[in-house]
């Protein structure tokens, strides 16, 4: 489709350069974002077992299970995708 409208675009001495250029953009970021999510897509099992043991070492220490409180489970994956990931890759990744 994209070559096709690359050559279509030549042939007609470039009449449909800004659609063109519209769509070439939106193809490289689909592209970029595909590539970068690519490990995350393709995921069958997340391991967080590390995670688990490290939270239940910290437990037998009040002290230092309130300084570093950490559950995976307490995550909003949706919420984190939305407000957080997603914006984040948009400002710093996709400049």
């Amino acid at each position: 489709m994209f070559q096709v409208l690359q050559l279509l675009n030549a042939v007609f001495c470039q009449y449909w350069q800004g659609l063109y250029k519209d769509l070439n953009g939106k193809i490289k970021l689909v592209l970029r974002l595909g590539k970068l999510y690519e490990p995350y897509i393709f995921l069958k099992e997340f391991d967080d077992s590390n995670s688990e043991k490290m939270r239940m070492k910290l437990s037998t220490s009040s002290l230092e299970a309130d300084t570093f409180y950490f559950d995976p489970n307490c995550i909003d994956l949706d919420d984190y995708m939305v407000n957080i990931d997603l914006p984040g890759v948009v400002l710093y990744n996709l400049k």
